[in-house]
């Protein structure tokens, strides 16, 4: 069953930089990632890339599970078409490096993916959708938080997403039991990774 939720390096970089547009978003989706135990797959291709410009928070880091990109990662990108794709300037390695995470989020199953790159990460993953490579969600910063865009059956639950970033990962209140039991089984693997280093899923 499909599970989880893989960042791209865009909403990473969003989430660390209170001076990007989407930063409140990125932290209300963040806070209900860790109040709804969904879990946080943290590709190491999006590692690399943020990295250059700083290092990964630890407040973030220790809320993910690393996701190597392994043999069935790359037998799976070298299957996505990306010859027909209009890059709209990005460069050649941009586009490599973002197919190479959308094929992550399908070998490992994921539920959703979620960018603050409107324009080509969001549109790559929106193109393979449609095509039916691909089945998870694909989540743009762009739209504004939404929970109904993590629940199973599209239903808002009315629950308070401000507050810091480091959201308790038991959070406060009643839960969505269908939520619970869809994330349950893979939130143990978050959940084992916090109580140890950051780790290594796959």
């Amino acid at each position: 069953m499909a599970a989880g939720v893989i960042l791209d390096t865009s909403f990473l970089i969003t989430l660390a930089s209170p001076a990007r547009e989407n930063h409140i978003t990125a932290r209300r989706d963040w806070r209900h990632f860790t109040e709804e135990e969904i879990p946080i797959f943290l590709p190491t291709i999006v590692v690399a890339e943020f990295c250059i410009k700083q290092p990964i928070p630890p407040e973030i880091l220790r809320c993910c599970v690393t996701l190597p990109f392994n043999w069935d990662d790359a037998i799976q990108t070298s299957k996505l078409d990306i010859a027909g794709i209009d890059r709209q300037g990005d460069s050649r390695q941009a586009l490599k490096d973002d197919v190479k995470i959308i094929a992550q989020a399908v070998t490992k199953d994921a539920a959703f993916v979620i960018t603050d790159d409107k324009n080509s990460f969001h549109r790559y993953s929106l193109r393979l959708i449609e095509s039916g490579v691909a089945v998870f969600k694909a989540i743009s910063l762009a739209d504004g938080f939404d929970s109904s865009h993590f629940d199973p059956h599209g239903q808002r639950d009315g629950e308070k997403v401000d507050g810091a970033l480091g959201g308790s990962r038991h959070g406060h209140g009643a839960k969505n039991t269908g939520r619970k039991k869809l994330y349950g089984l893979a939130g143990l693997v978050v959940r084992a990774a916090i109580r140890r280093k950051p780790g290594a899923a796959g």
